[in-house]
């Protein structure tokens, strides 16, 4: 409640209240949150490294389903074209698409196979991964010597680990993930005439008041 708020006693108020909703700060602090919970490295938590991807991921979606129809405004949904058949839109496309053309049009280089868009693009195919999952198997081999009391999988287990596992169980490397993703979409945002982390914060909530008609 603000400072000048004088709270009128038994009088009563028509209340209106607006919160705006910032998904791209949501799935972000979700993955901060995961990350908090994945270092903990105890039990109950072994999938919460994987869920830090996939909300980064989710992230990178927030941004262009916020951003996308503006900076995209004259192809993002579909249309009918002059010679009468239908032009697919921006909004029907995949995410990777959508930020490359989102980067084109601000003057952005969304490069793939280099930071900060790589670890964009890992995300997204993690995120696609966990959404359709399909059987699949990995095998590795190593020649090793043990020692007494060892067993084999003390040795081999990160030999068939698939990757997402591996991203997700190192600490480093989910931080290295977070950075890279602030950083791609800080890009976006500068383009854009925002500062730098300007939708890293949450959204806001305003209310206006005034005396109620009585009944």
């Amino acid at each position: 409640m603000d400072e000048d708020f004088v709270d009128p006693p038994g009088i009563p108020l028509a209340l209106e209240i607006t919160r705006t909703y910032n998904p791209v700060f949501d799935m972000f602090n979700a993955a901060r949150c995961m990350d908090h919970l994945a270092g903990l490295h105890i039990r109950g938590t072994g999938y919460c490294g994987v869920s830090v991807l996939v909300y980064l991921a989710f992230a990178l979606e927030a941004v262009c389903q916020t951003f996308g129809p503006g900076v995209l405004k004259d192809c993002w949904v579909s249309s009918i074209g002059a010679d009468g058949k239908q032009k697919r839109g921006v909004e029907r496309l995949g995410m990777e698409a959508k930020l490359k053309l989102m980067g084109r049009r601000l003057g952005v280089e969304v490069n793939y196979g280099a930071a900060p868009w790589q670890r964009c693009q890992k995300v997204l195919q993690i995120r696609d991964q966990m959404a359709h999952p399909k059987p699949a198997v990995n095998k590795g081999m190593k020649t090793v010597v043990l020692a007494p009391g060892e067993h084999p999988m003390d040795h081999g287990e990160h030999l068939v680990l698939f990757e997402r596992e591996h991203l997700a169980r190192d600490d480093a490397e989910r931080g290295a993930f977070r950075e890279d993703i602030r950083e791609a979409v800080n890009r976006l945002y500068e383009a854009m005439g925002f500062e730098r982390d300007a939708m890293f914060v949450s959204g806001g909530t305003w209310y206006t008041y005034g005396l109620a008609d009585e009944p």
